[in-house]
């Protein structure tokens, strides 16, 4: 958040701002191959009446706009809910997918970043 002054100082109000995640999620597919649906929580739906996509899965902002239009629609074939509160990571068609919180400093969700990774991508050997 962000605060806006007047010119003696006052505060005017503050600003939310969201950041750019597609230098992140870029560098993720290039060295790693995992593709990213990062999504603004959606007690926040109410307020993001200006967003520069309008890209929303049952309620959630999609923040990054290199997501794509393929994992969007399978997104909104699923219970969001239940995906980002899975532990571990869960098989959606060919793609394993797993959910990090991002938290304010209060411990509130923000967003979700959903890592999709190709099944045929993956080795689920373990070690031994």
């Amino acid at each position: 958040m962000i605060p806006i002054f007047d010119e003696q100082f006052g505060l005017l109000g503050i600003v939310e701002m969201i950041t750019q995640f597609t230098p992140l999620t870029n560098e993720l597919l290039s060295e790693q191959g995992v593709e990213s649906v990062v999504l603004v929580d959606k007690s926040y739906r109410k307020q993001l009446t200006k967003v520069a996509s309008g890209d929303f899965v049952n309620n959630y902002l999609v923040a990054n706009n290199d997501a794509r239009p393929e994992l969007i629609e399978l997104l909104k074939n699923q219970d969001v809910d239940e995906l980002i509160n899975s532990e571990g990571y869960i098989e959606l068609d060919n793609y394993v997918v797993s959910s990090l919180m991002l938290k304010d400093e209060s411990g509130n969700a923000l967003a979700h970043w959903l890592t999709c990774a190709a099944k045929d991508k993956i080795s689920f050997e373990q070690a031994s």
